[in-house]
């Protein structure tokens, strides 16, 4: 299930609360139960790099907002509400929003202006399935309308393209295809047993800047073990960069998970950004967490000191 590579769009399904069932989430490398395995080249281990409150960022402003499944259809996200910060009932404040001003980000950067026309009030309540706000989105133009991926509300935000494996030349697809799955197999820590020796497969993969000197990519490459009674497929998003004179590209953060179609979590790269503050200007990701009935949206972001984070991630949806 993957609406967003089908359709050009994001299908955002019902979010979950906590009283919903948890019982398919994504299966870690070594048992059923283990949870994915993480990690981030350099580690930040300092005080001042742990993220307040929520952990969204102030200079991304006060909503994301999500395409869903036609240009003109999104959902609000209120990135103030995470799994640990959700009440029982809660009633969004749209006033704020409707008719608001806001940016248009996708794979090829800033796209244009656009303005939420309405928001439709949502409501939680314990006990319920439901979803972020409704919105309907009026671009500026064809052209942000049909790339657009997510929003924000004017805040000095810049854009960065991304360059898909799929656009290159077919020798450089090749060449970076190769270059990915290289550094897949000399990840440390790979501890799923049952993949040894199946090869990786590229599943997607962007180029892009991280300052005027490092360039980085960003991908997803995929093991799969078809076995007729459970097929089991493991995932390992992972950035990797290539600053100054060197040669080849180094893995700086890596996410793996695995498990059955139903507990998978995969990652989608929606866009990427340049956050205006703290000086200097920062990348940040900002991803969609998909599962077979649950999604969330995460913000991964790099420090000035080149350490890549995690530092956001929404409620899921689902139940």
């Amino acid at each position: 299930m993957n609406a967003f590579r089908r359709a050009l769009g994001i299908v955002l399904l019902p979010l979950a609360l906590a009283a919903c069932e948890r019982s398919k989430k994504p299966v870690g490398s070594d048992s059923a139960n283990a949870p994915p395995v993480t990690s981030e080249i350099p580690a930040e281990s300092s005080a001042a790099a742990r993220p307040p409150a929520s952990g969204w960022d102030a200079s991304a402003g006060p909503v994301l907002v999500v395409r869903a499944d036609s240009p003109g259809r999104a959902s609000v996200v209120y990135p103030q509400y995470t799994e640990n910060a959700l009440p029982d009932t809660l009633r969004f404040d749209v006033a704020p929003i409707s008719g608001a001003s806001v940016t248009l980000y996708g794979h090829a950067g800033a796209l244009g202006a656009a303005r939420i026309a309405s928001v439709g009030p949502r409501s939680w309540r314990a006990g319920e399935c439901v979803e972020w706000p409704a919105a309907t989105v009026a671009a500026s133009n064809d052209s942000a309308a049909a790339g657009w991926s997510i929003a924000f509300l004017p805040s000095g935000i810049a854009g960065v393209p991304l360059d898909s494996i799929e656009g290159l030349s077919p020798l450089d697809s090749a060449k970076l295809a190769a270059d990915i799955t290289r550094l897949a197999s000399a990840l440390p820590g790979d501890t799923a047993r049952a993949f040894h020796g199946i090869p990786f497969a590229v599943r997607n993969a962007y180029r892009f800047m991280v300052d005027s000197a490092t360039p980085a990519i960003a991908a997803d490459v995929v093991r799969k073990l078809n076995q007729e009674a459970m097929p089991l497929e493991e995932h390992t998003f992972l950035i990797a960069e290539r600053p100054g004179s060197q040669q080849r590209y180094s893995v700086v953060y890596t996410d793996r998970t695995s498990g059955t179609e139903e507990s998978l979590v995969t990652t989608e790269l929606l866009a990427a950004v340049r956050l205006p503050s703290p000086s200097p200007s920062r990348v940040a990701l900002v991803l969609l967490r998909e599962g077979f009935d649950t999604n969330a949206y995460a913000l991964l972001e790099r420090s000035p000191r080149g350490g890549w984070r995690m530092t956001w991630t929404s409620v899921r949806t689902g139940c």
